[in-house]
């Protein structure tokens, strides 16, 4: 008697998406993305970019939240559209995601439109893992953009717990 296996199938998981208005001309935005001193002044620590289709783009987080991690992640830029669109892969430790800003005029202001696709159920630890944590964190991530650019404030070191 033969027993039947069931074969995985890969099923293609929603991309994440999110979006937030912040009272700032599109260039300011912009440059909080496309720039080391950008990312490095709201998000990360050591923020490595070859601003150019097919340039890297390198993220670095020393000492970070309340773990207190050291954490490295980075791609391969994909599109560069001055004021408009940032595209790179994210996630080289497992399957490789597309992450696309897209920033729109809005008066004085700018809709910043986050979307991070390309996970699939096949890999379900690591990628089903990714998606699940991204899925939340771009959420806090581009809040913590908002509110460094209207506000100044920034997350900040954590103390360590005692």
């Amino acid at each position: 008697m033969s027993t039947a296996v069931a074969v995985p199938v890969e099923v293609a998981l929603p991309p994440i998406s999110w979006s937030t208005f912040i009272n700032a001309p599109v260039e300011t935005v912009y440059a909080m993305l496309t720039t080391e001193e950008g990312w490095n002044g709201w998000f990360t620590t050591e923020c490595k970019i070859d601003l150019r289709a097919g340039g890297n783009i390198d993220f670095v987080w020393r000492n970070w939240a309340l773990n207190h991690m050291d954490f490295e992640d980075g791609g391969t830029i994909l599109e560069v559209v001055p004021n408009e669109k940032f595209s790179f892969t994210w996630h080289r430790e497992f399957n490789p995601t597309t992450v696309t800003f897209t920033l729109h005029r809005l008066g004085e202001g700018t809709v910043l439109e986050l979307t991070d696709s390309g996970y699939n159920s096949q890999a379900m630890g690591p990628d089903l893992s990714g998606f699940a944590g991204c899925s939340v964190g771009w959420g806090e991530i581009i809040t913590l953009l908002k509110v460094y650019i209207e506000h100044g404030i920034t997350y900040g070191a954590v103390p360590i717990a005692s």
